[in-house]
């Protein structure tokens, strides 16, 4: 299990342990591998809708950033503008 946990960068909460050993150790090997199985495709699916959610709140965050520093840019702020900008 830790070979497994170290490839995929996991790791098992301090409460899960006992939970998993016993699994683990329970001696329904084929059942465990049928449920793996079965399950690593809604696992992929999960981790897969977590990593777009967080992508999607990073571009909402930079957008937001982006336009509170183009407002810093007036001149009211006294910030200056890009030279880019200018020579547009």
């Amino acid at each position: 299990m830790d070979g497994l946990c170290l490839k995929l960068g996991a790791q098992i909460g301090g409460g899960d342990v006992g939970s998993v050993e016993q699994i683990l150790n329970s001696g329904n090997d084929r059942a465990l591998l049928k449920i793996m199985r079965e399950e690593t495709t809604l696992a992929v699916l999960m981790v897969r809708v977590a990593n777009q959610e967080r992508q999607e709140e990073r571009k909402k965050k930079r957008a937001e950033r982006e336009a509170e520093e183009e407002v810093m840019r007036d001149p009211l702020f006294g910030l200056p503008k890009d030279k880019d900008a200018e020579e547009k």
